[in-house]
């Protein structure tokens, strides 16, 4: 019993410091499978003056967030991240800046890749 108390406070006082960084993205009108059997957003970065490409996001990956196919997002999210490198823990809406119906679908490439959500 007491092993299990000790384990068990050993993973519970166990943390990771972690670090928020800021990102506006836009998210397409359509979603493409991914993964194994998984439904993604197609989504990319446009924190800098020319829109980054577009990647997949699995469609649950953004907490506080609820996509609708059929329209275009603009959003800022925040990628918390360990202070130990560049991997993300979470993404977490911060600002719908705007939710418009339609756009145009994006044809995704066989070789497109996931969403680099570096820190």
């Amino acid at each position: 019993m007491r092993r299990a108390i000790a384990l068990i406070l050993l993973f519970t006082s166990c943390s990771f410091k972690t670090h928020v960084n800021l990102r506006e993205v836009e998210i397409a009108p359509n979603t493409s499978s991914c993964y194994i059997s998984k439904t993604c957003m197609i989504i990319r970065s446009v924190n800098n003056a020319a829109p980054g490409a577009w990647s997949l996001l699995p469609i649950d990956q953004i907490t506080d967030f609820h996509y609708e196919p059929g329209f275009t997002y603009d959003l800022v999210i925040a990628a918390r991240c360990l202070e130990t490198g560049d991997t993300v823990v979470t993404y977490q809406l911060q600002e719908l800046k705007a939710r418009t119906p339609g756009g145009t679908p994006v044809s995704v490439p066989d070789d497109i890749g996931g969403f680099d959500g570096t820190c």
